[in-house]
């Protein structure tokens, strides 16, 4: 059994990040080790991607003010 049983890979949409990648996904391959990519957002950035998610999956939206009412 592979001492590698799970790598962690931050991404951030770079041209380095998506070489970390590639990487990542070749040493999983290689020891069979699960592989868990990580991206992190502002909260609002995460806000606007969430809702249309939600809609697609058949989920209620979330229980958010609107941005026009945070705008107050």
């Amino acid at each position: 059994m592979s001492a590698l049983q799970k790598i962690l890979v931050p991404v951030e949409f770079s041209e380095e990040s998506a070489n970390d990648l590639k990487y990542a996904v070749a040493l999983a391959q290689e020891t069979q080790a699960e592989l868990v990519v990580l991206h992190v957002t502002q909260k609002d950035d995460a806000d606007y991607f969430l809702d249309p998610v939600a809609v697609m999956e058949g989920s209620p939206m979330l229980n958010r003010p609107s941005s026009q009412a945070r705008a107050r």
